[in-house]
């Protein structure tokens, strides 16, 4: 059975197509018409996610990005971009998905061999996607293990050369506090992510040695110039092949 367009659609109105080339008058089914291989594609969370009409994200699914939201601002955002690109492939994992798979408890992974449990799942969960996201907001107990793992599997992802993008909430910011936090992962992502913040209200955090810099100014925290919603596009650092 026809799928009926979604009428609060930003993308085409309610009209179910999308005017890809105005000159030409060509236009393309739009992706509220095609609601199932949405859901397939982005999953439950993703696919429910509010519609929104614009996100400092769209191009730039190659960088390596640090994102501070709160779980229901960085859903619409990752909803709008992913939708626009629907071959990129990516796994929306957490912080406690990486433990489990270095610990050989992941459901995420297969396990075929004891050498598989001790090497392999941690490498085979981060490592296939075009763009990995992950979000360090689940585990809620200390765990000497989580801050090396962390970094081990951005070292991974800059190995395989594929880009990744960390999702921080506002009242959990990667700061000394945070479980995944250690000094060598703090210079790691000061050097290689470019901080994007998705809320118009939060303030620009600082961390680590950055905190003694000014936000917004070159070399400021996480060594680049933050982009806010409506601000411009801050100077790439790392992250990513163009």
């Amino acid at each position: 059975m026809a799928q009926a367009a979604d009428p609060k659609c930003p993308d085409c109105m309610g009209s179910g197509y999308r005017v890809v080339d105005a000159r030409r008058d060509v236009s393309v089914v739009c992706h509220c018409m095609r609601t199932d291989v949405v859901a397939s594609r982005l999953g439950p969370w993703l696919s429910k996610a509010e519609r929104i009409l614009i996100t400092p994200l769209e191009g730039r699914h190659k960088e390596n990005l640090l994102l501070l939201a709160r779980p229901k601002t960085a859903n619409a955002h990752l909803r709008k971009v992913l939708e626009g690109l629907p071959g990129l492939t990516f796994h929306d994992i957490t912080d406690a998905d990486i433990l489990d798979a270095f610990l050989g408890k992941s459901d995420l992974v297969e396990v075929v061999t004891e050498a598989d449990r001790e090497h392999g799942s941690l490498a085979d969960l981060v490592r296939p996607p075009d763009l990995l996201i992950l979000r360090a907001s689940i585990v809620s107990y200390p765990n000497k293990a989580l801050p090396g793992v962390f970094l081990q599997a951005l070292r991974l992802r800059e190995h395989a050369g594929k880009p990744t993008w960390l999702v921080f909430s506002p009242g959990q910011p990667f700061s000394q506090d945070h479980l995944c936090w250690s000094e060598a992962g703090d210079a790691y992502v000061d050097d290689l992510f470019a901080l994007v913040s998705l809320e118009k209200d939060v303030p620009t955090p600082t961390k680590g040695s950055a905190a003694k810099r000014a936000p917004g100014a070159p070399g400021g925290p996480l060594g680049v110039n933050p982009v806010l919603m409506g601000g411009g596009a801050p100077p790439r650092k790392g992250g990513g092949k163009p």
